[in-house]
């Protein structure tokens, strides 16, 4: 279920729209919190596929909010309160940033609706700014699987990376990253749709989650692994412990890499040609 972080220094207005927002639990899961260090922690550590910040909480605009996270690393919709009319336009947006703002007061019927018009946003691939390749791809009727137009004569076939997470902005992330670079990406939120989709589309790779809604990513690796139809597929553990322990883990069950989350963009394309290139070694 996506989640929705809220950051606001007023705990009375917080508590207001916590409660309010139950009722709204069936479309997505609310977090709340009255730092902004524990909001950027939370946005670190955990999936959340909207955020919700009061302008207060930062020394400037929603603009400054908004390089914050561009500068961590953190691409998610973000929804600006504000106390008057004051929230970035025009050049003050980022093009990576679906961005709402509304005004002080409103209910929490109002707040409930934006939400969802970012959560459809984001649905519709309106969320991140994919420059000139946002007119070459569009979505297949085939759920999770992003079509490319067909190769030219004599053009080399696209790898298939498989990205298997539920974090609906991490998939995003990962997608806008690799198209750019030619690849074709397939999308799974959980290891029963993973398995489903490695038999029918053979992946050349597989971006893979540690943590997962039905089992741990190690578990689904050992599947991989274990299946004499995908255990020469390069697997790529994605994973927020910065961890020896983990990494050694995933080495020991057959991943060929590994990434700490968040991570830069530049860095895994760069993981992603090297395990292609060479698919058996476990790249440092």
């Amino acid at each position: 279920m996506d989640r929705v972080l809220i950051l606001d220094s007023d705990e009375a207005f917080l508590n207001y729209l916590d409660d309010g927002l139950q009722r709204y639990r069936g479309q997505f899961e609310v977090i709340t919190t009255l730092t902004r260090d524990a909001a950027f922690s939370i946005l670190r550590d955990e999936p959340v596929s909207v955020f919700v910040a009061d302008s207060s909480t930062f020394p400037s605009t929603g603009s400054t909010l908004l390089s914050s996270l561009k500068a961590s690393h953190l691409q998610v919709p973000c929804i600006i309160m504000t106390g008057n009319d004051t929230a970035p336009t025009g050049q003050e947006k980022p093009r990576e940033v679906l961005l709402h703002s509304m005004s002080k007061p409103f209910g929490f019927n109002d707040l409930a609706r934006t939400i969802l018009e970012a959560l459809r946003s984001l649905d519709e691939g309106l969320f991140f700014d994919k420059g000139p390749t946002e007119t070459e791809t569009r979505k297949t009727a085939k759920q999770g699987t992003v079509a490319y137009p067909k190769a030219a004569h004599g053009e080399q076939k696209k790898n298939k990376v498989l990205v298997v997470d539920d974090s609906k902005i991490s998939r995003k992330v990962i997608a806008i990253a690799l198209n750019g670079k030619g690849y074709e990406i397939i999308e799974a939120t959980n290891a029963t749709e993973a398995l489903i989709k490695l038999t029918q589309e053979s992946p050349d790779l597989i971006l893979l989650d540690v943590v997962l809604p039905d089992i741990d990513g190690y578990q689904l690796l050992s599947a991989i692994k274990g299946s004499e139809t995908s255990k020469h597929i390069p697997v790529i553990m994605l994973t927020a412990k910065d961890s020896l322990r983990d990494v050694i883990k995933g080495k020991m069950m057959g991943s060929q890499s590994y990434l700490i989350k968040p991570f830069d963009s530049e860095d895994l394309v760069s993981r992603v040609k090297k395990c292609l290139q060479k698919p058996m070694r476990m790249e440092p």
